[in-house]
């Protein structure tokens, strides 16, 4: 089933003759609502629904779960991609009420860190922005929400371009209006990429994945390590 683009439904609305706050009904629907399918566009007519199916598709993301494991403290999401790749997401709820969505950046990972699952994969691809931010809607309009997002999952994400966009999106009040307080952001120590989001998101919290505190032993086990030192990453 094909899906919508949020872009082109944004010129869609901006060329038709729609009237100026139909652009407000596409922002909320699309970040903050529940709405999966264009049919679930309830504050548009059915008309306009009907138009927008036909023009673009039906489904809002591009990504929809193959598997879906459940326990009381989390849900483990194995998302498909339109091209079929697969990623994980893991959707988590903490006894003091909070709530917490770790996301993925990558389908695989380039570090091959030698302890690490995704590293074993190998590397195939980025995740576009749309696919990063498409897990934290997909789970936003399925459950009761979430109170941080933990850029903890398959992959490197300073590694890929396309966080910077997607972060964009998610804190940009008239997009997802997510804090970047409530964000947290996991690297192997990626200097530029640290440096970037320190630039662009000095908000947002950096975790350090150190795993051995010496500097032979991190190159042993985490090729990544020979490029950037602990010395480098610490300055």
């Amino acid at each position: 089933m094909a899906r919508v683009n949020y872009n082109e439904v944004v010129k869609f609305l901006q060329t038709c003759g729609e009237p100026p706050f139909r652009l407000k009904q596409w922002n909320q629907a699309f970040f903050h609502e529940k709405a999966l399918t264009v049919h679930d566009l309830t504050t548009f007519s059915a008309t306009l629904r009907t138009q927008l199916a036909d023009t673009f598709g039906e489904r809002l993301l591009p990504l929809e779960p193959a598997t879906v494991l459940e326990d009381k403290q989390a849900s483990k999401y194995l998302f498909q991609l339109e091209d079929g790749e697969r990623i994980e997401s893991v959707y988590m709820r903490f006894q003091e009420g909070q709530k917490s969505l770790c996301i993925s950046t990558q389908v695989g990972c380039p570090c091959a860190c030698a302890f690490c699952a995704t590293g074993h994969i190998g590397f195939k691809r980025n995740l576009s922005a749309d696919e990063i931010l498409a897990q934290i809607l997909y789970v936003n309009k399925t459950t009761e929400g979430m109170d941080r997002i933990t850029v903890m999952g398959m992959g490197e994400a300073l590694l890929n371009p396309n966080l910077f966009e997607a972060l964009q999106i998610l804190t940009a009040p008239d997009k997802m209006g997510f804090s970047p307080h409530r964000i947290s952001l996991s690297t192997v120590g990626m200097v530029p990429g640290i440096q970037k989001i320190m630039q662009q998101f000095p908000r947002l919290t950096l975790t350090f994945s150190l795993h051995f505190p010496e500097q032979k032993l991190r190159e042993q086990w985490m090729p990544s390590a020979k490029k950037y030192t602990l010395t480098e990453i610490f300055k």
